[in-house]
């Protein structure tokens, strides 16, 4: 499968790095008993956010690009099948990411960006991406 990989999916790391750096709140995120966080958060989150969705939604593309383009299937051989169903499931996972940040967004159009779901789909979010570290050479590097 390794001849037939889509070179797009070398721009995906690239993208997810840059991701992670923008959903980092820069100084940490504020703790405390606050119910939302104050304006400069807001727009943090309105700035943001949005780059962190469309570095998604490029991962999500070049994937389903990739899966459309293979000449290997899921039913030609067991790598097919375990590169299809890992990276299907990842996908799945980045997508749920995707809803999740722009539910974020929201919060942040309307100046309320609450602490907790933040850290939550940050932690949700580099918890993806971590995944991919291990996926990635797996399937792209190591032939």
């Amino acid at each position: 499968i390794a001849g037939n990989v889509c070179w797009d999916n070398s721009l995906n790391p690239g993208a997810m790095t840059d991701d992670q750096l923008r959903m980092n709140f820069p100084g940490g995120w504020p703790r405390g008993p606050k119910p939302n966080f104050p304006t400069p958060c807001a727009s943090w989150g309105k700035t943001n956010l949005p780059w962190s969705d469309a570095m998604g939604a490029v991962f999500i593309g070049n994937q389903l690009y990739e899966w459309l383009t293979l000449e290997t299937r899921w039913y030609t051989n067991s790598f097919g099948s375990v590169f299809y169903i890992t990276t299907g499931i990842h996908g799945l996972h980045v997508v749920g990411g995707i809803v999740c940040i722009a539910l974020l967004l929201a919060q942040a159009m309307r100046g309320k960006i609450f602490p907790a779901h933040t850290e939550y789909v940050g932690l949700y979010w580099h918890f993806v991406d971590l995944v991919w570290i291990f996926l990635f050479p797996l399937f792209y590097l190591i032939h």
